[in-house]
């Protein structure tokens, strides 16, 4: 004890500046905790030269005593910057507004100079004083509402003066009510060009398309997710050329209706994260036979494992099977897709009026089958890209496939494999695969990434006469999150 109390002692007595110089190094979640112990520290570390320009906060309700002294000293570490905030509240259903009305002042002093907000589960509807305030800088909004009623954003959001607002993102909130003359338009929402909508505890209706075409004149794209489905009866007409991403549902027995409402939509595509396998199949099949008969030129055809689209919390249960998603032209026309229904939806009939066109595929080794079989050939100048799993060589033509005249041939590992050094091919197994899935005299060179080849036998591919090369592995490919919430993972906790 007396030596805790002298190294107490001895740290009181440090200068304020050197705190302060302390301060500049500690971690954001650090710096907030020691603005805590006492009214000194305070002094000092808010008087430290570190400044934010991203400020993330998960606030607690047993910790509401600390919201404004940490928020204040974050806020005053931002310095007048261009400021991402983002504050995801664990529930306001019980609180009352006195405990929220000082954070909502706070965030609206700071609104001028907000680039991106971010909010979750704050009772707007309460606090004018946030939502009425212009945000000139503002690029980027979202706001998630996870309980109760969904509220409506209101028409006078930020007075109107939002010239910058390009993305919105609305979880269980929506849109101002559409007027039946079309008349009252939300000014903020005019420049917008991207708007992803989630609804929880209703469906996607009407309201909702006619908000879009009502206050949203410069749209380019629109998402939509629900755990629910999409209602829309009425006829109507949105003449806006958005690309659409919907996430099905089971019940989207209108989803034929909602689309017919966009009559000069660029693109849609679809993601069947909440759907069953039997809606999951046919949704597929319609996608890939849109593809096919909208094709007119060369074509890559690419159908890659990437992580789950959505991170919202009735959707999580679906995520944990691994997903697949399908890009026709770098283009993402279905993601959430199972192995399972993907070898059901790419038949014979869907692929036939698609595989003349592909010139680049990449596929898991899996669905190798599926193209292999069709009664279509290959083009015999296409470039084949097989990812493979952990254990392939074991099952590498074991299976027979119809030849097929392949140009060139990429055999890469699917993301996961990396980190735990090049996996191994036999190349007895490697000529076996050639010579049962490839035309003999159309491969030119074969290509492994992440693989190291083995001559489990002198001179076996000899007979192929192909050029072997090996490559780094291949780099997954970005796809966006279309609908999700805060990474509170990322976030300080208070």
């Amino acid at each position: 004890m007396p030596t805790a109390a002298q190294h107490y002692n001895t740290i009181a007595q440090l200068p304020l500046e050197l705190f302060a110089e302390i301060g500049s190094f500690l971690r954001l979640h650090d710096l907030c905790r020691a603005t805590c112990v006492s009214r000194r520290w305070r002094a000092a570390f808010i008087a430290a030269s570190r400044l934010c320009d991203q400020i993330a906060v998960v606030l607690h309700e047993d910790c509401k005593h600390r919201w404004m002294d940490v928020l204040t000293v974050l806020l005053d570490r931002n310095a007048g910057r261009p400021l991402k905030l983002e504050l995801w509240w664990a529930s306001t259903a019980m609180m009352d507004m006195s405990t929220l009305a000082p954070i909502y002042d706070l965030v609206a002093l700071h609104m001028p100079h907000t680039r991106s907000l971010s909010l979750a589960n704050p009772k707007f509807w309460e606090a004018p004083q946030l939502f009425t305030t212009p945000a000139p800088m503002l690029e980027t909004l979202k706001l998630t509402h996870s309980w109760g009623t969904s509220p409506t954003l209101p028409l006078n959001l930020f007075s109107g003066r939002a010239p910058r607002l390009h993305t919105v993102h609305l979880y269980g909130i929506n849109l101002p009510t559409a007027d039946n003359d079309g008349l009252q338009r939300s000014r903020a929402l005019t420049t917008v060009r991207s708007l992803t909508l989630h609804t929880n505890f209703v469906d996607i209706g009407n309201g909702l398309v006619c908000g879009v075409r009502q206050h949203l004149p410069s749209l380019e794209t629109l998402t939509l997710s629900t755990c629910r489905g999409y209602k829309v009866t009425a006829a109507g007409s949105c003449e806006l050329p958005v690309s659409l991403r919907i996430t099905v549902a089971d019940c989207s027995f209108s989803l034929d209706r909602l689309l017919a409402w966009f009559p000069r939509m660029r693109a849609v595509s679809y993601s069947l994260i909440a759907v069953e396998y039997p809606t999951a199949v046919l949704t597929a099949r319609h996608a890939i036979r849109a593809i096919a008969e909208s094709a007119r030129a060369e074509t890559s055809f690419h159908l890659l494992w990437t992580p789950s689209s959505s991170t919202l919390p009735c959707f999580k249960a679906s995520a944990q099977v691994p997903r697949l998603t399908v890009l026709v032209n770098g283009r993402v026309v279905l993601t959430d897709a199972t192995l399972h229904v993907l070898q059901k939806a790419l038949n014979v009939s869907s692929l036939e009026r698609l595989i003349p066109f592909i010139t680049n595929l990449v596929i898991p080794f899996d669905l190798w089958t599926c193209f292999a079989r069709s009664e279509s050939a290959l083009r015999p100048d296409i470039d084949v890209t097989l990812l493979l799993d952990a254990g392939f060589a074991a099952i590498l033509g074991n299976e027979p496939y119809c030849p097929q005249p392949l140009h060139t041939l990429h055999l890469a590992r699917t993301e996961g494999g990396n980190g735990r050094g090049p996996w191994v091919l036999p190349a007895t197994r490697l000529q076996l695969f050639i010579t049962q899935a490839v035309t003999p005299g159309s491969l030119k060179s074969v290509t492994l990434h992440g693989i190291v080849l083995v001559h489990d036998e002198p001179g076996v591919l000899a007979s192929v006469g192909v050029e072997i090369r090996s490559a780094p592995d291949l780099e997954s490919p970005h796809v966006d999150v279309w609908t999700g919430d805060m990474k509170t993972d990322e976030a300080m906790t208070i």
